[in-house]
């Protein structure tokens, strides 16, 4: 058995460090080229690129899919509001009508599983008419809230019931953000409580890094095993969203701000020389291989956290530019983004990882770019 594990874990070693050295080579052929426009001219080539993939999202039918088009689309209108532009609301507004979808209308959350295209639209727009049916939504998925006996949020995911760190992120931000809306404090306790409650039960206490989920393997009190780049961005990405949304210096905003300076020391440990972060962050560095999509995600938030002074040393200032600068050897000339996870959503094994490498333009790719030229156009403003 050792050496049927030893000859494993050697054909794991080289395969990575084949799929490292393909990394390096497409890295390079990207290097020169972009390292001379600005963040702006990414964000246009890669979502340029991206609208031709999807025939310029010309018909009804070409503006359905799955939640990363609206993760995408919610990237888009955050470049609007943070530039202070309109380069994508009028589209990402006519994809909507081609989906005959009203800002008065009710887009149902179980629709909305990680992202919250509504509300989006309502900082985008300050269109008013959205805020109803998001809290209407909002109050009816705390009623069909399951949890577990910790009392930790579940997704309902095939009609069953697990830990996921993508879920609660939405979760718990929405709760924050229906708080905000509403004035109801109750919101903000159940948003944090969330947070704490996945930190008692995901989180590493040695490395401070969480893993994916729980209820998955065959064990359902297992854990699934490691941690993975993009969990981690869509982790941060929930802290932060959420921190904003709570009432500043409240009680409530001041535990969520030690778990997000918590939570960020343990990636800036596990960033790599060049400013990325790899697929699996519980590996050395030179086990996995750099991850375009968990990278984009935690610049951006890290420069947010930054920004608004909810984590305050300027060493995440410095992690979230190494990011976004190592960004751009991710994205091709012609706009295609490199070395994204394909998954496998909730890491039931590790060893699926290994088996390709990161893809190209997968649809989670470009809302990273975009978060990741947005942390170099915030901190550099």
């Amino acid at each position: 058995m050792a050496n049927f594990l030893n000859i494993q874990t050697l054909k794991n070693s080289i395969r990575v460090f084949f799929l490292f050295l393909l990394v390096q080579f497409q890295a390079l052929q990207a290097q020169n080229e972009l390292h001379t426009i600005t963040p702006h001219e990414i964000i246009q080539q890669v979502v340029q690129h991206y609208f031709e993939r999807y025939n310029n999202f010309s018909t009804e039918k070409d503006v359905w899919g799955n939640y990363t088009l609206d993760l995408t689309f919610e990237a888009m209108l955050f470049y609007d509001l943070l530039t202070e532009t309109d380069a994508y609301r009028e589209k990402v507004l006519e994809i909507m009508r081609l989906r005959n979808r009203q800002s008065c209308d009710t887009i149902r959350y179980e629709s909305q599983p990680f992202c919250s295209i509504n509300f989006a639209l309502f900082k985008a727009t300050c269109d008013s008419a959205f805020i109803q049916p998001y809290v209407y939504e909002s109050t009816r998925m705390l009623q069909g809230a399951k949890y577990s006996n910790e009392g930790a949020i579940y997704i309902n995911h095939k009609m069953d019931f697990y830990l996921l760190i993508d879920y609660l992120q939405e979760y718990a931000s929405r709760v924050a953000r229906t708080g905000y809306l509403t004035n109801d404090t109750t919101f903000f306790v159940e948003s944090v409580k969330q947070f704490e409650l996945y930190r008692q039960i995901l989180r590493d206490p040695q490395t401070g890094l969480y893993s994916q989920g729980r209820g998955w393997l065959p064990d359902r009190m297992e854990l699934s095993p490691g941690s993975w780049s993009r969990g981690h961005g869509w982790l941060i990405r929930g802290m932060v969203t959420s921190q904003q949304a709570l009432p500043e210096g409240s009680l409530y905003f001041l535990q969520l701000q030690n778990y997000l300076q918590e939570l960020a020391d343990a990636l800036l440990k596990v960033q790599d020389n060049s400013g990325m972060w790899h697929f699996l962050l519980h590996l050395p560095i030179e086990d996995s291989y750099p991850e375009s999509s968990g990278t984009g995600m935690i610049a951006y938030y890290l420069a947010v956290a930054y920004q608004n002074g909810f984590l305050k040393d300027e060493k995440y200032k410095v992690a979230a530019l190494n990011a976004a600068n190592a960004l751009r050897n991710q994205v091709t000339m012609g706009g295609a983004v490199l070395n994204i996870s394909p998954g496998p959503g909730p890491l039931r094994s590790i060893d699926e990882y290994f088996q390709v490498p990161g893809e190209t333009d997968d649809n989670h790719g470009v809302q990273a770019i975009i978060y990741g030229m947005l942390a170099e156009i915030i901190l550099n403003d």
